[in-house]
């Protein structure tokens, strides 16, 4: 079954709705949601952020920290040149 979604400008979309019944697939051996009320019960009753934080949480810290510290270094830079002229 297919349903065509019109807007007001000219994008037009194709929405396959021939597995809606289906609630979830296998990609890369993890389960993925289907349908929007799978995907709202996977984000408010499973621990996906605990998981995804104990396994990215480390790397992201960095991440973070040195995008603190690039711009504290760029601000800092910016800052004395506008008080030293």
């Amino acid at each position: 079954m297919s349903t065509k979604i019109n807007h007001s400008c000219t994008m037009q979309m194709e929405l396959d709705l021939a597995g809606a019944n289906m609630t979830e697939k296998r990609v890369a051996g993890h389960l993925v949601p289907r349908s929007i009320p799978d995907f709202k019960h996977f984000i408010e009753e499973t621990d996906w952020d605990q998981r995804f934080l104990k396994q990215f949480g480390k790397w992201m810290d960095r991440l973070c920290w040195g995008a603190v510290i690039l711009s504290t270094l760029f601000f800092l830079q910016v800052g004395l040149g506008i008080i030293l002229k």
